[in-house]
């Protein structure tokens, strides 16, 4: 997070039990830390949750790196770079034109069918100033922020997973 601008933020979620239980917001953190002290945070957070699995969002590199180095349950894809036509491990979760949009629609979908359960004033608070701008792209609102919000469509988007898609190391067995 940066002082006046975005913040860091965090989200959990069990995985689902049932096909027809609701998915409760466990926990939400949101605030100002440096991005190896949020990286502590996320990992204390997730030994805390059974050694839950992560997906940290790999735009803040110094983030990711220090969560791949402390921890080893999170989310890492492996695809074949089209040049060398080589296995690259990507660690962490992307937020892109191709994901963007998708996890939005996924959340929404979720939500409006009462399958996902949202306790945290602050998520709430930034659904209510989550816009569509006149150019198509669905944000925050002038002046509003939507960091915890993203941590939780984040968050969604790992329930589809049972564990890393890869792993570049190993120190726990699954």
């Amino acid at each position: 997070g940066v002082v006046g601008g975005d913040s860091g933020a965090i989200a959990v979620r069990p995985k689902q039990a049932k096909p027809d239980e609701t998915i409760k917001q466990m926990a939400v953190y949101e605030g100002v830390l440096r991005p190896d002290e949020l990286g502590d945070l996320a990992i204390e957070i997730a030994n805390f949750y059974n050694y839950a699995f992560m997906g940290v969002e790999n735009n803040m590199l110094t983030c990711i790196l220090h969560v791949s180095k402390n921890y080893d349950n999170y989310y890492l894809t492996t695809t074949i770079d089209e040049k060398t036509k080589l296995p690259t491990k990507k660690i962490g979760w992307t937020t892109s034109g191709k994901t963007r949009d998708p996890m939005i629609d996924d959340y929404v979908k979720l939500f409006e069918e009462k399958e996902i359960e949202i306790v945290s004033d602050k998520v709430i608070g930034q659904m209510q100033t989550f816009i569509k701008h006149d150019d198509g792209r669905r944000e925050h609102a002038v002046g509003k922020h939507d960091d915890v919000l993203f941590a939780d469509f984040i968050c969604v988007q790992m329930l589809k997973h049972d564990r890393p898609l890869a792993r570049s190391f190993e120190t726990r067995p699954f």
